[in-house]
């Protein structure tokens, strides 16, 4: 008799564990999104302005998904490092990732096996804001290929880059 009570209250004891567990996961699915943006109204109704904590970055433009796409023109002009020449440049950041992507055309008679370069992103005041290192491979006499250097970093507010051949 006592075994069938131990089995019986095991039983019972799994099935109450299913229904908790059962539980959690509907109630977890069904919390409301957490708005973690600042309200920069005053507190308690006090007669200050409020303060705008946003940085304005002059060379960016903020998409409605968050993502921001570099503006600059002096960026965006055709550059050129032994005989590839890169245009149509576009510079984007999306959830800290940043990423400059080109067209990159072998402006040269012959076959470009490998290329490897580093591409210095600098600010307005010329100043350094970080390297990428960047390749391309086997690119035909006038050909052209996709160019793509990345970096975990904000750099959407650049202002300009120079490339130059590793």
């Amino acid at each position: 008799m006592d075994k069938i009570k131990s089995k019986g209250a095991i039983i019972v004891c799994a099935v109450a564990i299913v229904l908790i567990i059962v539980l959690l996961v509907v109630q977890g699915g069904n919390k409301e999104p957490v708005n973690n943006s600042v309200n920069n109204e005053p507190a308690n109704n006090m007669s200050e302005p409020a303060q705008n904590n946003t940085v304005t970055e002059e060379f960016v433009e903020t998409q409605a998904d968050g993502t921001k796409v570099n503006t600059s023109e002096q960026l965006k002009k055709t550059k050129t490092v032994d005989g590839l020449e890169i245009s149509n440049i576009r510079l984007i950041e999306n959830g800290g990732l940043s990423e400059i992507v080109a067209d990159a055309k072998n402006t040269t008679s012959s076959t470009i096996d490998e290329l490897n370069m580093t591409i210095t992103v600098l600010d307005k005041e010329g100043n350094t804001m970080t390297t990428l290192d960047t390749s391309v491979y086997s690119v035909g006499a006038g050909k052209t290929t996709t160019l793509h250097a990345a970096v975990t970093d904000d750099i959407a507010n650049a202002y300009d880059f120079i490339v130059t051949k590793k």
